[in-house]
């Protein structure tokens, strides 16, 4: 009888362990990786036009629509290039500091160091892309970027101004195809909200979300709240309120063939080497002199392959410098300037113009003397760099000012207002009560009960 009593309470507690377990694997969900995505096996990068399209209009979404103060907008396009095990938002994931700041205040410097350090720590990001922001619903934007097979995948997203923390975006669209590249993507968007402020309208003031929501996307219906900016109850859908349209575009990147001729300097006794060398000045400018550039640290990275496309040289420049090389064997030699306004910047829809001079000839070149000749270069670098830094903090913090000095004369006007409209209030009140009493008395007079 024992035995069999211990039998049943075993079986029973297996019973148990097995539907707890089964509870367990329900409940522990791990980060989604994509499986049935099947791997980019492209030769070479392709390189993609993106044209942001923005459809909000009062036509389209007539309740509260912000006209003023300020009136409907979209922000800055920021984007990135990266792989499979990377997402830079996701839709019923929690979103991260900097995707929260973005979405609140288009804020995106704590989302690029996010990307940058995924980019480092792990190699999953290979570029940022963005595209300056627009004044108005139906605005547009375009900007370009590259992808590679590694990293096929792209994502981005655009801030609703003004809007709570709401915004638009794409999550890892695979721009590549087996082993050939999308030639055109279009996508129509739709509100998400960032779970991160519950406000229900445009202009709501800020209420922090304690504790922080999941990113959701916005329909007709939900969030299910009268007082809800897009709760049209008798819509099934919600129309697009924006679109994007990727196209795949030939690369813009041009390399300058340079061709090396051979010269006698085999036959020249030992010493100083006289070897051809190539002396270039360059000048990174706007292509738009009148539109100055947002960017604070502006430069150019050069890049010096020989015949077989080795690299023998990459340094990287502020906007004017001055590089020189050495060919040390006979061969064509390739030179590629890339700005970094096309890759790690936020302010990377600008166009650029590089004015370029190239000197070429025998000289004699001394090793030690261009070894210290380059660390200056550097150290000349540096300092500019550290230069162009501080004058960018010096703008900030003057603007701040001038911020703080406006909002003090707002808030000494109106407590100037506020305090005479109480000497007013005041007065009139007073007035009234000497009027009522001297007509309290004059009535009693004449009825003669005084």
């Amino acid at each position: 009888m024992e035995t069999a009593m211990t039998a049943l309470f075993l079986s029973g507690a297996l019973c148990h362990l097995l539907v707890l377990m089964l509870g367990l694997s329900q409940g522990v969900h791990s980060v989604p990786v994509p499986t049935d995505l099947p791997m980019c096996t492209a030769s070479e990068p392709a390189q993609y036009s993106l044209t942001f399209s923005g459809k909000w209009t009062r036509a389209a979404f007539p309740k509260q629509y912000p006209v003023y103060r300020p009136p409907a907008q979209w922000s800055n396009l920021i984007g990135v290039t990266h792989s499979l095990d990377y997402h830079m938002w996701q839709r019923n994931e929690f979103a991260s500091n900097g995707v929260r700041e973005f979405a609140e205040k288009s804020e995106a410097w704590t989302l690029m160091k996010e990307v940058e350090t995924a980019g480092e720590r792990i190699q999953s990001v290979n570029g940022i892309l963005s595209a300056p922001a627009v004044v108005g619903g139906t605005g547009q934007m375009d900007t370009e970027f590259e992808v590679f097979a590694r990293h096929s995948l792209m994502s981005f997203m655009v801030r609703i101004i003004p809007s709570p923390d709401w915004f638009v975006g794409v999550d890892s669209i695979n721009l590549c195809n087996g082993d050939k590249w999308k030639e055109s993507v279009t996508l129509e968007l739709f509100p998400y909200d960032a779970g991160t402020d519950s406000g229900f309208t445009f202009s709501s003031p800020n209420f922090e979300t304690i504790p922080q929501d999941r990113i959701t996307q916005i329909t007709s219906s939900y969030p299910s709240h009268p007082a809800n900016s897009f709760f049209y109850p008798r819509l099934k859908h919600l129309p697009p309120i924006a679109k994007v349209k990727l196209t795949k575009i030939k690369k813009t990147n041009q390399i300058i063939s340079l061709p090396m001729e051979p010269t006698q300097s085999n036959l020249l006794p030992t010493g100083n080497e006289i070897e051809e060398t190539l002396i270039s000045h360059f000048l990174l400018v706007p292509w738009n002199p009148n539109m100055p550039s947002h960017s604070p640290h502006l430069g150019v990275t050069v890049t010096v392959k020989d015949q077989n496309q080795k690299v023998v040289m990459s340094k990287r420049y502020g906007k004017l410098g001055k590089f020189t090389f050495t060919a040390h064997i006979s061969g064509q030699h390739y030179l590629c300037f890339q700005t970094n306004s096309t890759r790690f910047s936020v302010f990377a829809a600008e166009k650029m113009k590089l004015h370029l001079d190239v000197q070429m000839g025998e000289h004699s070149i001394d090793p030690s003397a261009q070894m210290t000749k380059d660390n200056l270069e550097v150290l000349e670098e540096s300092l500019m760099h550290m230069r162009e830094q501080m004058t960018y903090i010096s703008r900030q913090q003057e603007y701040q000012r001038e911020k703080e000095e406006l909002f003090r004369q707002i808030s000494e006007d109106t407590n100037s207002k506020v305090v005479w409209w109480a000497v007013v209030q005041t007065s009139l009140l007073l007035c009234v009560g000497f009027w009522q009493m001297k007509r309290l008395k004059d009535f009693f007079i004449a009825k003669k009960l005084v």
